[in-house]
């Protein structure tokens, strides 16, 4: 099977063999940067609630320089979020995609009907159990989008939480 995509022709064992080296190469940096990637994203989300609590606080009415550096500070703290997980979600996105790119009908199938029958069943296997994820803090976060409204929904209940304390 031969998949052409943007005029180079890739043999079905190039592609699995490419996809193979991916996910070898995504495991390696999760192991690698699994707890530094924890306390980044952790460190971020803490840094962007207690900004905003300043930010909500009524004394930073009064002084306009700390409002005006409290908001830049949660602007680059969400920004920082934002890119961490956006690239985390789109490179495991776009690695999961190339068993369907390569098993759909318009992909060309060039190669001797044995080969196809012998190699689709194992090369299909491999690619939905093969996944490629991003993790924090050795496999128990996923970095993805949906972390993103995980981080957003429990600054939110923190900021409701200190809100009520004191008032």
């Amino acid at each position: 099977m031969v998949v052409d995509r943007s005029g180079k022709q890739f043999r079905l064992q190039e592609v699995w063999w490419l996809h193979s080296c991916l996910t070898n190469a995504t495991e390696m940096i999760n192991s690698v940067y699994a707890l530094q990637l924890l306390l980044w994203i952790s460190s971020m989300s803490f840094n962007t609630l207690t900004r905003i609590y300043t930010i909500n606080d009524n004394n930073a009415v009064v002084q306009p320089l700390l409002m005006v550096r409290e908001i830049l500070l949660v602007s680059a703290c969400v920004t920082n979020l934002l890119i961490i997980t956006i690239v985390c979600h789109v490179t495991a996105s776009q690695a999961n995609r190339v068993g369907k790119i390569a098993f759909t009908p318009s992909s060309a199938i060039l190669a001797k009907r044995s080969f196809t029958q012998d190699c689709s069943v194992e090369a299909v296997t491999y690619f939905q159990l093969r996944q490629v994820h991003f993790f924090a803090s050795y496999g128990i976060i996923r970095i993805d989008l949906p972390l993103l409204l995980s981080i957003a929904s429990g600054i939110t209940t923190y900021l409701v939480i200190l809100h009520t304390a004191n008032v």
